[in-house]
């Protein structure tokens, strides 16, 4: 690598460093929260302080069900509990082990405490497809979930969605359906945070992606 490269190379680590430095962070680290039976309690959480929490834990999960909040309400089966995240292929049902392919529903209670940020999810790309709703509103959608190859609509993109949530408690219903893909589920959790945090931490990834795409080029 010549000089003149490593000088450039320098002024992009340089670059990269201040944007991390000047970045806000968390003056204390609350012990991550884990949902239990299908609630996570955030009512303790500050927004305003604490970095977006992960809404991980033990999800109500409906195999071979796809739901609403509204059928979700009349539905008469008992749900399973899951650990959420996870790839299908970790998952069993009364103690057998569900295939890849198919569809279900996730479900969430979340207790927040009164806020007076604007609060935004961030929602990986699950295998291979999904339907988020917040208490009643659908507020994101990938492709299309179905319960057959017909009529899924696999799609992969990130999204960053602003939400409204009410003081006290408020559900998340997530349909995922994959016909398409050799895995199923997801590995990543959905976050929740205020708006400019989950902004930030796009932007943030951002940069580090142009940094190494900069080392690429420099030592290219």
């Amino acid at each position: 690598m010549t000089v003149h490269k490593l000088r450039h190379l320098g002024w992009l680590l340089t670059g990269l460093l201040l944007w991390f430095g000047c970045a806000p962070g968390d003056s204390e680290r609350p012990v991550p929260l884990q949902a239990r039976e299908g609630v996570i309690d955030l009512r303790e959480w500050n927004f305003a302080k604490h970095s977006p929490v992960e809404l991980q834990g033990e999800w109500a999960f409906y195999w071979k069900r796809l739901l609403t909040p509204d059928s979700l309400r009349q539905v008469g089966a008992a749900p399973v509990y899951v650990d959420f995240p996870a790839l299908w292929s970790g998952l069993a049902i009364e103690g057998k082990p569900i295939p890849s392919q198919g569809y279900g529903t996730y479900h969430l209670s979340l207790l927040i405490g009164a806020h007076s940020l604007p609060l935004a999810l961030e929602v990986p790309d699950y295998y291979t497809s999904y339907a988020l709703w917040i208490n009643d509103s659908l507020v994101a959608r990938n492709g299309m979930p179905g319960i057959d190859r017909v009529s899924t609509t696999p799609h992969w993109l990130p999204q960053t969605v602003a939400i409204n949530l009410l003081p006290g408690h408020n559900e998340i219903v997530l349909q995922i359906a994959n016909f398409h893909h050799s895995k199923g589920g997801g590995r990543e959790a959905i976050l929740l945070g205020s708006e400019a945090q989950l902004t930030r931490k796009r932007e943030t990834e951002a940069a580090l992606d142009f940094f190494l795409a900069g080392t690429l080029i420099m030592g290219g």
